[in-house]
């Protein structure tokens, strides 16, 4: 009995990662990151099926003591790990195709009090940037 409802677990959660799009292997960087060069030899990778690269960053709210976690990513790639994500996008995919934008969850945008087409000004290292707001 234990090894069928083992199996049937397996078999559940393998479904449930080719539904969901969970990645089978994730790379990190130490805070200094790694080789950009890495990124291209992964997808070229003939035993990597789909590589969908994610900068992760915390940056600095003028004004305020907390930090913000941005995630940058390309959303076509991450729709082919995660189809569901194009379609949680309430402001539609141009929102995400801005070089100077950033989406919001709406728990963010609540705590930071914007609203779609706000400037949020984000600092990371010695650079400010205004970013314009959309939100999910």
């Amino acid at each position: 009995m234990y090894l069928v409802n083992a199996t049937a677990l397996n078999e559940f959660g393998l479904a449930t990662k080719r539904l969901v799009g969970e990645a089978d292997i994730i790379v990190r960087g130490s805070r200094e990151g790694f080789p950009e060069a890495l990124y291209p030899a992964l997808a070229r990778d003939p035993a990597i099926a789909v590589a969908s690269p994610i900068l992760e960053l915390e940056a600095a709210l003028p004004g305020r003591r907390d930090a913000l976690k941005i995630l940058g990513l390309d959303p076509f790639r991450a729709a082919s790990l995660q189809p569901a994500l194009l379609g949680g996008i309430a402001g539609g995919i141009f929102d995400l195709l801005t070089t100077d934008g950033i989406l919001l969850s709406s728990a963010a945008a609540r705590q930071l009090n914007l609203r779609r087409g706000d400037v949020l000004t984000v600092t990371v290292g010695s650079s400010t940037t205004p970013l314009a707001c959309s939100a999910s």
